[in-house]
């Protein structure tokens, strides 16, 4: 009997003791998980903060702040690389920028000028019906210079847009 009762109570202690460590396995693979997913949120927060701070400044450059440049501070990694490669695109978008810009006005400057004599020539024929036939042809004479000298402007510029649009395509097949 009293061997029937230690073997009970044997029994009893195993099976008390599988469920205190299967409910211990539990709460530790519980707490390991948690504590595990934390510290995996914390790392890779502070690992993505220079890409989170560098999203943030590169939507603050639009066209009328392409002066800016990024600051590149931190460990020599991709972050710091890209970073370098967006302020040197960033530079050679500005000086394409300027680069338009100056040429837009030179051609407005330059069609301006045969504009203004066209106009006044053409408003001095109409409103002189008086003139001679021979001053008449002056200044259809004089029209017609300005009007070609539009036209072969207007051609230049047809053609540097061509040979623009010419490099930018081998500029990019070679990329």
């Amino acid at each position: 009997f009293k061997a029937e009762i230690d073997n009970i109570s044997i029994e009893s202690a195993i099976e008390e003791t599988t469920s205190r460590i299967y409910w211990l396995s539990i709460t530790t693979f519980i707490l390991v998980v948690i504590i595990g997913g934390m510290c995996t949120y914390f790392v890779v927060n502070n690992a993505l903060i220079p890409i989170v701070e560098l999203n943030k400044n590169i939507k603050k450059i639009n066209e009328d702040n392409l002066t800016s440049n990024l600051s590149v501070k931190g460990p020599n990694d991709e972050i710091k690389e890209l970073t370098i490669s967006f302020n040197k695109m960033i530079a050679k978008l500005e000086n394409a920028f300027t680069s338009q810009k100056r040429f837009n006005s030179s051609v407005a400057h330059e069609l301006k000028t045969p504009l203004t004599v066209i106009l006044a020539d053409s408003d001095v024929l109409t409103n002189h019906s008086t003139e001679t036939i021979s001053s008449q042809k002056q200044w259809i004479e004089s029209i017609q210079s300005e009007a070609n000298r539009m036209r072969k402007l207007v051609e230049d510029m047809l053609f540097l847009a061509k040979n623009d649009a010419n490099r930018i395509e081998i500029s990019m097949q070679n990329c």
